[in-house]
């Protein structure tokens, strides 16, 4: 009887059987070869009067694929050599993580690689001891994989349970959080009044500084004070005014982690902050209560025919979200044909005018000569003066 094709896990021993009959007018001995795996123990029993079961003890100590051969010698008459049959030795489960640090909010990704047993496997996710769900397993190779997201908030433990074969096995992960924890105004912004935004940093020894954007422009903290593990980063604005409006970012920066920012939007009481678009824009960044306006796409991309007008109303944004998707091929061309068209007429007219006026600049001149001469320009010593360009800020 060849022994059957099976799957375990690396480090793992296994039993292997082989039957064979035995003949008691003739010899008989047994050799096992499996692969490159080391055999531990080999024996014998008899399952019925002429039959035996020789009984192999191997150490999975290589990944991979080994075959499993029995040969039994029949003293004056040969060998006989079980079929073709495996031990396919895989790893035990594992995990991949995205980071083992990751900043305040942000989405923590962990993939989970399991090896598919013959008796079968089932797995769940816990996160801190609390089960969540992952994503449904897929195949690939000897190896089930799943994934889970999830968005961490404190230092966070995730486990992988696997149950076979009635036993349990588990394998975790770790990350730590750092960076923005919060982000708040010490007021409701008013205009003429001054303000702070206040940002609470996680600050382990490696933080090198922290900084702010005032919506692109970078700007330094006003003050930035430290208790225990935490920084505490403020940034002042001086009678609010219309101009003020807007996003406000605070970053952290550090020598050995991942640099972090977390943003808070300013806006006037009862208004709407505008979303961002994908392939297109507002021209605004906020809308006011009562107010509404129309999204623009890029050049590539034009509003689908649904898209309509967004309005501000106490506070909520009303209105289908607008999309802007891509213009067909074909009114594309028709759109750059024209374009180009509009574009080579107006650098035709533009030559033709610059050589008009060449030509009356050139008759001038003539007529001049005919009057006086041009007086040869003087000298010029040099004056040690340099020029330099300022601009304000």
């Amino acid at each position: 009887m060849t022994p059957a094709s099976t799957v375990t896990i690396l480090d793992d021993s296994v039993l292997l059987s082989c039957q064979f009959y035995d003949y008691t007018d003739v010899s008989s001995s047994v050799t096992w070869t499996v692969g490159s795996l080391p055999v531990q123990e080999v024996s014998t029993a008899y399952s019925t009067e002429n039959e035996v079961l020789s009984i192999v003890k191997v150490s999975a100590v290589e990944l991979g694929k080994h075959e499993i051969v029995c040969k039994v010698q029949y003293e004056g008459y040969g060998v006989v050599t079980t079929d073709e049959s495996y031990i396919n030795v895989l790893s035990a489960a594992y995990l991949t993580s995205s980071a083992s640090h990751i900043g305040y909010g942000d989405i923590f990704e962990v993939e989970a690689h399991i090896p598919i047993l013959s008796q079968g496997t089932d797995h769940h996710w816990t996160v801190n001891g609390l089960a969540v769900r992952g994503t449904q397993a897929s195949t690939a190779g000897d190896y089930l994989i799943t994934t889970l997201n999830w968005p961490v908030v404190m230092d966070t433990t995730v486990t992988l349970s696997i149950v076979s074969g009635g036993e349990v096995s588990t394998v975790s992960t770790n990350v730590q959080v750092y960076g923005v924890k919060s982000m708040f105004t010490n007021s409701k912004p008013t205009i003429g009044f001054s303000a702070q935004v206040i940002c609470v940093i996680d600050s382990p020894e490696t933080l090198v500084e922290t900084f702010w954007y005032v919506e692109n422009c970078a700007k330094r903290a006003t003050s930035v004070s430290r208790n225990g593990t935490l920084v505490t980063s403020v940034y002042e604005i001086r009678e609010l005014s219309d101009d003020d409006w807007g996003h406000y970012t605070c970053v952290a920066r550090y020598s050995n982690l991942p640099m972090v920012f977390q943003r808070l939007s300013i806006i006037p009481e009862q208004a709407c902050l505008l979303p961002e678009l994908s392939n297109g824009f507002f021209e605004s960044k906020f809308l006011r209560s009562g107010e509404g306006e129309s999204a623009q796409c890029y050049s590539t991309h034009q509003l689908t025919a649904d898209s309509d007008e967004v309005q501000c109303i106490n506070g909520e944004l009303v209105g289908r979200l607008p999309i802007c998707e891509p213009i067909p091929e074909d009114s594309l061309s028709k759109t750059l044909l024209a374009i180009i068209s509009v574009c080579a007429c107006i650098v035709a007219f533009a030559i033709l005018v610059v050589g008009i006026v060449i030509r009356v600049k050139k008759s001038k001149v003539s007529a001049a000569k005919d009057f006086e001469v041009y007086p040869t320009a003087p000298e010029r010593q040099p004056t040690n003066v340099s020029v330099m360009s300022i601009t304000h800020k």
